[in-house]
């Protein structure tokens, strides 16, 4: 066009690269388009006790990492909950948080049956991050602990306050 021309990703858009990213990290490349751990953990969620979850204070390490920031994410994300969300996997994944945190979302703890878990799907992958962690008592971890950990750590503590002012 023969013009300076500004380029302005959205902002959502690079934080779901980002979010991938960490998420190829902590648990290596894949062949397929589907992340087994998380296609595992949806066929065996008819099994699991949705009352027997544990919150971050279940593991010291986590509580440890979280420890400086879980007061002011289950405000942040409380606030979030007050706001409009445009679908029912934002509203899903600020309520896992506030639980995981330790708090209560206003209209209580649920878990809803997790649906697509397509490496496209970028807001699964924090959503599966978080209920397998909750339900690991429950279901077997083999070698994935540490990188599941990673990756709902990195949620809570920095992608969903990012994430959700992004849109401003």
């Amino acid at each position: 066009m023969d013009k300076d021309m500004l380029w302005l990703t959205c902002r959502h858009h690079v934080l779901e690269l980002v979010l991938e990213a960490v998420v190829l990290h902590s648990r290596g490349s894949s062949t397929g388009p589907d992340i087994l751990r998380f296609k595992r953990f949806q066929k065996y969620w008819t099994a699991i006790d949705k009352t027997k979850f544990q919150t971050v204070i279940s593991d010291a390490y986590s509580a440890q990492a979280v420890a400086d920031t879980a007061d002011d994410m289950i405000a942040f994300t409380m606030d979030q909950l007050q706001k409009f969300q445009q679908r029912d996997d934002y509203r899903e994944l600020l309520e896992l948080a506030v639980a995981f945190l330790g708090g209560v979302p206003v209209k209580g703890i649920s878990f809803k049956f997790s649906a697509g878990i397509h490496r496209a799907r970028w807001m699964a992958k924090a959503i599966y991050s978080l209920k397998v962690w909750m339900f690991r008592s429950q279901f077997t971890l083999k070698t994935e602990e540490v990188g599941v950990r990673n990756i709902y750590l990195f949620v809570v503590k920095l992608y969903l306050k990012f994430w959700f002012c992004s849109k401003k």
